[in-house]
């Protein structure tokens, strides 16, 4: 008798410990994935161009998704960012303020060819970003395609290359070495130039991209201390040193359609539009 019990009691707990089990496994199915987890996906050509021109810092990929191919091998893909936008400004993953207006964003981006080792792209032209929720326009895409000579032969003088980043590596300076940046001097030239006070304003930065030449191209958002949702967002290029002479190497982000504008900010900067680092 003593052992029918024992042996019921066991097969009860054993039933007890696999329903807990398998609620837990339910459970945790349920969650969405980190969204910091680092891309891990088979396509590091397409990660990479979106590494190296959207203004996520981090880079991780939530979302790479293949569009469509054209006739000379370019593919045209979607990219949804870990950022969000509201009212002139970039957020790094979620908002600090719960009540704080904001949307994903996403881009879709062309990549003109890969050999294995780089990734080659338009630089600066190959992405249109937009408000997830809102979706891109048919003029927004057929402008995209036309700047990126979708179905027309390609162009090599027009192209730029980055070293393809390693899948299931979030940084994107995987084959060369990152930039040496004194933080200081770059929170420094942001002060000056942009006439800040430390003591009423947070400042955060990140590095975008680097040109043959030895720009850095930045993504900075400027905080109100007393008031955090006055935050506004700039696109930067210092040099190696994280210097910056004026104004003129900073443009205020007041849309997500600021493709033309950065363009004319790499121009005026003299960022080196090549394919070589």
């Amino acid at each position: 008798m003593k052992r029918k019990l024992c042996l019921m009691l066991a097969l009860l707990l054993a039933g007890t410990l696999l329903i807990g089990n398998l609620g837990c496994r339910a459970l945790f199915s349920q969650l969405p994935p980190d969204p910091r987890i680092p891309y891990t996906g088979d396509r590091a050509e397409l990660y990479t161009v979106a590494a190296y021109t959207m203004p996520d810092e981090r880079t991780y990929a939530v979302d790479i998704e293949p569009v469509a191919t054209d006739s000379f091998g370019r593919v045209l893909f979607r990219y949804n960012s870990l950022y969000t936008w509201s009212d002139e400004m970039f957020f790094d993953f979620i908002p600090d303020e719960p009540n704080a207006k904001s949307n994903k964003v996403s881009a879709y981006l062309i990549l003109q060819k890969s050999d294995g080792q780089n990734a080659y792209y338009y630089d600066t032209i190959c992405c249109q970003p937009y408000e997830t929720s809102l979706g891109i326009s048919e003029k927004q895409m057929t402008a995209l395609k036309q700047a990126n000579d979708w179905e027309q032969p390609m162009r090599e003088e027009k192209l730029v290359s980055r070293p393809i980043t390693n899948p299931g590596n979030s940084q994107r300076w995987d084959n060369y070495n990152e930039p040496e940046v004194p933080w200081e001097d770059v929170l420094k030239t942001v002060y000056h130039v942009l006439h800040c006070d430390p003591n009423l304003v947070k400042v955060d930065f990140g590095t975008i991209d680097k040109d043959g030449s030895g720009h850095l191209l930045w993504i900075i958002m400027i905080q109100d201390k007393k008031e955090p949702q006055n935050t506004v967002s700039y696109f930067a290029i210092t040099d190696e040193s994280g210097y910056a002479p004026d104004e003129n190497s900073f443009l205020k982000v007041s849309s997500l359609d600021y493709i033309d504008d950065l363009k004319q900010l790499k121009i005026r900067n003299h960022w080196a539009f090549t394919n070589q680092r």
